[in-house]
């Protein structure tokens, strides 16, 4: 009874993953269709095919992998995949600052489609009213068994109302989220599957001036979930 309750309580951590990680909808799909379309218009030929080159490399990550978990190089990789295909968007609006990532950490197992979301945010309601010199930045913090990764923007319109908003979404993670911050709730909920008590989410105010949202990962994966149990 002990070995069918464990192997029951596995089925549920995975499914529950996997119908979190299929919430990602990538909206900016849309857009980069236009964008596409734009560049053939203007013969831009060389852009265009670089920019379905990077399309194909974004849609085959999010579409071929069955794996919860990816090494943090290629989840990276993909991170910037997407962000060049929204840079043709934005095009001299916006400026990212993707800082190096600690060797070490590369090979570091990290839920799939993590990063994105959090990039997806900042551009979608950081920086999307920038008419100039926006600015979205990622970086990462070691700390030997757990690491940290930052992303930031420094949009002007975050305000202390909003941000309190997203801080109790995340602290209370209702079962049926809707709205702003649907996305950051899945992450959470993602990441204290894995990780339990110690994965977490957290959003403040930048220095930069905009929203700053924070994964805290650890190196050793649980099995089994310390909150999400049953």
């Amino acid at each position: 009874l002990i070995e069918q309750e464990y192997a029951l309580r596995l089925l549920n951590m995975k499914a529950q993953l996997k119908q979190l990680q299929y919430q990602i909808n990538p909206h900016f799909l849309y857009n980069t269709y236009f964008s596409l379309r734009a560049l053939l218009e203007e013969e831009d030929l060389e852009r265009a095919s670089r920019y379905v080159d990077v399309l194909g490399e974004y849609l085959k990550y999010i579409t071929t992998s069955k794996q919860e978990l990816g090494p943090l190089r290629e989840e990276i990789i993909h991170a910037k995949s997407y962000a060049e295909i929204q840079q043709l968007r934005f095009q001299k609006r916006v400026r990212l600052e993707f800082e190096a990532c600690p060797e070490r950490l590369q090979d570091w197992l990290v839920p799939r489609l993590i990063l994105q979301p959090l990039l997806e945010n900042a551009y979608e309601h950081g920086v999307h009213h920038c008419l100039s010199n926006g600015l979205i930045r990622v970086s990462f913090e070691d700390y030997s068994s757990w690491l940290l990764i930052h992303v930031e923007d420094n949009g002007a319109a975050l305000e202390d109302a909003v941000l309190l908003r997203l801080q109790q979404k995340l602290e209370q993670m209702p079962g049926n989220d809707a709205g702003d911050g649907i996305a950051l709730v899945n992450i959470q909920k993602r990441l204290q599957i894995l990780y339990g008590a110690q994965g977490t989410l957290s959003v403040s105010r930048s220095p930069l001036g905009g929203l700053r949202a924070t994964l805290r990962i650890e190196e050793e994966v649980k099995n089994v979930p310390s909150s999400y149990g049953g």
